[in-house]
């Protein structure tokens, strides 16, 4: 952890000293922290008999981490790889604390509606789901839209809704969690 957010901060500092040359066009890198909501129900399937259980729809508050990286063609849109992650403990089945790691990655965009900032702007990310414990990962398709507010040159404030259905079937049991992230980052954008 302390590697990681020594690594935003290296980023951060090169960001602003280097600046690239101040334009959106080109080469793009960035990353975000922050917070959010997230809001998951889960369903257990025998895909042999048909039977289900379904769990209570659950609420958790968790950290939130965005990445970016990729290549801008001008200096209103963006287009990039993407993972937005969420990140928060529960109480399994048997007792147990554990960490989960949720989200989306894939390809996004986002469109800027001034050349210059201060700008709003709109985005959307496309690809695959997860929902990972450190013994197991379930994938699925997955989806972001958003927007926010870059305040400053390189800086942003980011708002999302992040939607995934990721799972996984074993010994004739199919794991399903359908989740939803209600995420704000604030974000620094090397370009």
């Amino acid at each position: 952890m302390k590697k990681g957010i020594f690594l935003f901060v290296l980023l951060s500092i090169t960001t602003i000293v280097y600046g690239w040359d101040g334009k959106r066009n080109g080469f793009i890198l960035g990353g975000g922290l922050g917070g959010g909501s997230i809001i998951y129900k889960q369903t257990l399937e025998n895909i042999y008999s048909g039977a289900k259980i379904e769990s209570e729809t659950e609420t958790s508050l968790g950290f939130q981490t965005n990445f970016q990286i990729g290549f801008a063609p001008s200096e209103n849109l963006e287009i990039y790889w993407s993972s937005k992650q969420s990140w928060f403990g529960l109480t399994n089945i048997y007792g147990d604390e554990v960490l989960i790691m949720t989200g989306v990655a894939g390809l996004g965009a986002s469109y800027f509606f001034s050349n210059n900032a201060p700008s709003p702007f709109v985005s959307g990310v496309l690809g695959y789901s997860s929902w990972s414990t450190s013994d197991e990962a379930l994938l699925g398709v997955g989806m972001c839209i958003g927007g926010g507010y870059e305040f400053y040159s390189h800086f942003s404030i980011d708002g999302d809704i992040v939607w995934g259905l990721p799972s996984d079937t074993q010994n004739g049991v199919k794991l399903t969690t359908n989740v939803i992230g209600l995420r704000l980052t604030v974000n620094v954008c090397g370009y």
